[in-house]
């Protein structure tokens, strides 16, 4: 089970080479309308970026990080749920929040990615400096089937690593 709170080598290398990584960041982006997606681990001190799609330089690339304060996604860490904001200025929770002020975004999702067996592994987020509608159920429920699918296929290679590395 992964409780580290740093993402290793062996991590980040697996979502790296999850074939489809690169595709499903840019097929998030095409259904959200989003310029930058990423997929982060996200621990109590830190968010880490495992794989990163970024048409806005956003200067984020796989295996850096973040202090974990500076994001939303500690809030998904801690609660599970889901954060689409369509327009931060109009948006009654998060118009005044630091953190669209700190990284100049508009709009932004982030969805946790869980194991199968229930432990949290970190987030699918995106964001854009511009407004954008994020709030349709198609699109929630697709980015929750990939959330699923991630963290099905980490979980997997987590097993199946454990499996090789146990004494017989």
């Amino acid at each position: 089970m992964i409780l580290d709170s740093t993402l290793t080598a062996e991590e980040l290398a697996v979502i790296s080479e999850i074939e489809a990584t690169s595709s499903l960041l840019k097929l998030v982006m095409r259904l959200t309308g989003l310029r930058f997606a990423a997929i982060a681990k996200v621990t109590e001190s830190k968010w880490t970026a495992c794989a990163v799609c970024d048409e806005i330089q956003f200067g984020v690339e796989p295996g850096d990080e973040l202090k974990i304060e500076t994001t939303i996604c500690n809030e998904i860490r801690t609660s599970h749920q889901a954060v689409l904001i369509d327009e931060v200025a109009k948006d009654p929770v998060y118009a005044n929040h630091p953190v669209p002020k700190l990284y100049g975004f508009q709009s932004y999702f982030s969805l946790p990615i869980i194991f199968p067996n229930g432990v949290f592994f970190g987030t699918l987020c995106g964001l854009d400096p511009l407004p954008a509608k994020l709030g349709n159920p198609e699109t929630v429920d697709t980015l929750k089937v990939f959330c699923t699918l991630l963290g099905s296929t980490l979980y997997a290679h987590e097993r199946l690593m454990e499996a090789e590395h146990s004494p017989v």
